[in-house]
Order: structure tokens, then C-alpha cells, then sequence
């Protein structure tokens, strides 16, 4: 009972102050022409116009932010607008909320303006954008240059494109199969043959690719920036002619029985590759990941050296060639030393 007592003690009190403020407005609710021509979130100043009147009004002056509506709001109010950072990532002309994350937008529209500021007017964006080859692009849009190998920026309706130098694409010749067969020409269907196409000649269309006719190594032609028979790691195409190589040492033994151990040792698995999805066919291989550095990878550590790795299966064969002449020989020598004792005399 004496709780309810002092509730309606104070409402009573609270009611008696706002009729005794001087004009009979109610302060709780700061006039419009505070914050006229003002943005919002600007700093606006509150003085209650019956702040000695007898009785007091309840509330006091505060310096305050100005809301959607024009009006002054006190510090911390909900309705007031935060900083204007909320058209960062935002082109020119999309939608912004002042107010963010309060969300208290209001009956005017607001838009990101070309300074990444939230504006309650439209802003004129057609300054900021930018023109460039028949296709419009707003500010902070990065395209690739007419040249094909520049990028560019739309900086506040201003294009700025790197200057780097240009390689133009030449026709280069791929590997082909890794042993060429005279007369071994296949026809592919998948790309037309060449008519005027030659190694080293310009070409207008990155990664078009015509077949070489009647070629024994079965290559193709490629538009590329670059030699596609060369990596970081050298020559990639399987070729074993002398002339294309340097310091040139042939195994012995010991090496080769090296070899043959090593590739006996590797761990052959089935596997999907995870890119060709869960109905793709099962390939056999080893992984490289269960096996060191060696000739059968490539020193990136993510492809196989298939060059290497074959030549390690012949270095296997060759070694179990020569213990087999090995217990050939053994095996012919017994035989010899058999036939040779004097055959025994039936009892």
C-alpha cells in the first residue's frame, strides 16, 4: 500500500510540473526549428524555455543530436543518427540507413552520395561515374583495360589504368604425345586445323588452338602470352633428344637399385578427385604427400613428374633384369656341374 501510495504521488508531481512550464509545451518533445537546416546527427542544443518556472520542469538542457524528423534528441537517445559510415562498400546512389545498426529510417529516402557519406537528397552520381569503351561504370569499379592485360579504376569519374608493358599472345606449339610415331598423326576433332597458323606468329584470341595436320608428335598450336612447354621448373614436354639437354650423367648400379627401391616402396591408392564430384570414375595412382622429394615430382610438391616417374619403372625393370642374368648364370652353372659327374652305376 505504501508503494502505490508514492507511484501516484509522483505521477502526480510529474503531471503538476509539466502544467506550470511557462509556454504549456511539453518538453519532452524539443521544437522542429532546433535542428532546421540542420543534417542528421548534427549537435543541436536544448533549453527548455521553463527552466525556472515554479515548479521546475522535469527536464533540464542538454546539448543532443538532431534526429530524421528535425528534432533535437537528447544524448543516447535510439532515434538519433550514428556516424556516417554506413556507405562504405556502397556505390554512389544506393540506398543508406543514417542510423545504422538503430535502423530509424524515416519517410525520407536516403542515398549514398559520391563521398560515401548518407545524404538525405539524391546525390548527383553521374559526376563520379565513368565512361569507357561504350559502358558506364561506377565510382570504385575496377575493369580490365582494352589491351587486354591493363586493369582500370573508376576513380570519382575519372579511369586510371595500370601501364604495364603488353606481351602480345604468339602461336606456340604444345607437347604433343611423348613419343612420336611416323605416320602417328590423329585427327582432333575438337579444334580445326590449322591453315595459315605458324609458331611465333602473332595471334588476336588468348587460348584459341588449331591441330597441326599430319604431325607425328600429334601438337597443337595455342594462342598463349607465354610458352606453354615451359614452367619455372624448365622444359615440361617429355622430349630425350641430346641436343635439348645439359650435363648429362647415366646411372649406374648402385643408383639404379636406388630407384627400383624407392618405387617399390610407394604406396598405390584409388581415389576421386574432389573438383570431378562423387560420380567421378576412380583413379589409381600413388599420393604424393606419402613420399618425399624424388624424380617422379615436380619441385612445386602438387603435380606428378610423369616423365621421371616412368623412367623409375625402367630403372626397376633394369635392376631386376640383372639379378635375373644374375641367377640365370647361377642356374646354368649348377646344371653344368650336374652334368658334368660321372653317372652312377645301376645296382
Amino acid at each position: 500500500m505504501r508503494l502505490a501510495f508514492l507511484t501516484v504521488a509522483l505521477f502526480a508531481t510529474a503531471a503538476s510540473s509539466r502544467a506550470g512550464c511557462g509556454n504549456g509545451s511539453d518538453p519532452s518533445s524539443p521544437p522542429h526549428e532546433l535542428c532546421a537546416g540542420k543534417a542528421c546527427g548534427a549537435e543541436c542544443s536544448y533549453d527548455p524555455p521553463c527552466l525556472n518556472s515554479d515548479p521546475p520542469c522535469l527536464i533540464a538542457s542538454y546539448v543532443g543530436q538532431c534526429d530524421l524528423e528535425g528534432t533535437c534528441q537528447p544524448p543516447g537517445s535510439p532515434n538519433t543518427c550514428g556516424p556516417m559510415v554506413v556507405c562504405e562498400g556502397k556505390a554512389c546512389g544506393e540506398s543508406c540507413d543514417p542510423c545504422a545498426p538503430a535502423a530509424c529510417m524515416g519517410a525520407v529516402a536516403y542515398e549514398c552520395d559520391a563521398s560515401h557519406q548518407c545524404v538525405p537528397s539524391v546525390p548527383d552520381c553521374a559526376a563520379t561515374q565513368c565512361s569507357y569503351e561504350g559502358k558506364t561504370y561506377p565510382s570504385g569499379d575496377i575493369f580490365p583495360s582494352i589491351d587486354g592485360c591493363n586493369t582500370c579504376n573508376c576513380m570519382d569519374g575519372a579511369v586510371v589504368c595500370t601501364l604495364m608493358a603488353c606481351v602480345p599472345d604468339k602461336w606456340y606449339s604444345t607437347c604433343g604425345d611423348p613419343v612420336c610415331m611416323t605416320g602417328g598423326w590423329r585427327r582432333d576433332s575438337n579444334i580445326p586445323l590449322c591453315t595459315t597458323q605458324k609458331p611465333g606468329d602473332p595471334c588476336t584470341t588468348f587460348g584459341a588452338q588449331c591441330d597441326v595436320m599430319n604431325s607425328d608428335c600429334n601438337e597443337n598450336l595455342v594462342c598463349a602470352a607465354t610458352d606453354p612447354t615451359w614452367s619455372d621448373f624448365g622444359y615440361m614436354c617429355p622430349i630425350s633428344r641430346a641436343k635439348h639437354k645439359t650435363d648429362i650423367r647415366y646411372l649406374d648400379g648402385k643408383q639404379i637399385d636406388r630407384l627400383r627401391d624407392e618405387l617399390l616402396n610407394m604406396k598405390l591408392a584409388t581415389y576421386r578427385y574432389r573438383a570431378a564430384g562423387p560420380s567421378a570414375p576412380t583413379q589409381l595412382g600413388f599420393i604424393i604427400d606419402d613420399i618425399g622429394e624424388g624424380p617422379s615430382v615436380n619441385p612445386d610438391r602438387e603435380t606428378v613428374n610423369l616423365y621421371g616417374y616412368t623412367s623409375m619403372a625402367v630403372a626397376a625393370l633394369q635392376a631386376q633384369e640383372r639379378e635375373l642374368a644374375v641367377l640365370r648364370e647361377e642356374v646354368a652353372s649348377l646344371r653344368r656341374q650336374i652334368e658334368a659327374r660321372p653317372a652312377r652305376k645301376p645296382r
